[in-house]
């Protein structure tokens, strides 16, 4: 049994101290040993499981632009290629 109080930030118990998750992508969670997590401001997400702050949610690129984690922050694309999707991860030529 994992007592509440040792989880850290970013984990959630959904069914009691036997259950710690990570928070999933979308959702983060500032204080230890919560029972859920909250979700992003809509239009963002986070790039990963296990986010602490609302700050990791962040803004999808748009078309014209790619990240690694299709999140912001975003590059334009190079001359000659594009993209038209949103939350991309590459470019096309």
């Amino acid at each position: 049994m994992v007592p509440t109080n040792s989880l850290c930030a970013g984990f959630l118990l959904p069914y009691g101290p036997d259950s710690m998750q990570l928070c999933e992508i979308g959702t983060y969670q500032t204080a230890s040993g919560s029972t859920s997590c909250s979700s992003c401001d809509e239009g963002t997400l986070t790039a990963t499981t296990g986010s602490t702050a609302d700050t990791d949610c962040k803004a999808h690129c748009v078309p014209g632009s790619y990240s690694r984690t299709g999140l912001a922050p975003c590059k334009l694309c190079e001359i000659g290629t594009y993209q038209t999707a949103s939350g991309s991860t590459l470019w096309f030529l």
